[in-house]
């Protein structure tokens, strides 16, 4: 998206007095936006599990280590 159509979606967004999102799965998908769940493509598939499920990654990374817990329990 160029900083043209971004600032012209934000004036319009400003305007409004109502803001209506459509969101779901799949949507990230077709806009670019990595997924979570792709196996071989999502968020997470450039991260080893055995690295990451580790008391040293959560040391190093807990913030890291929190999301991927976390998106693991959703």
């Amino acid at each position: 998206m160029d900083s043209d159509t971004l600032q012209r979606a934000a004036a319009a967004i400003a305007r409004a007095d109502l803001l209506v999102v459509s969101s779901g799965a799949g949507m990230s998908q077709e806009s670019g936006v990595p997924t979570f769940r792709e196996a071989q493509s999502g968020l997470w598939a450039q991260y080893n599990p055995a690295d990451l499920a580790t008391p040293a990654a959560f040391a190093r990374e807990p913030d890291l280590v929190w999301s991927w817990y976390m998106q693991r329990a959703h």
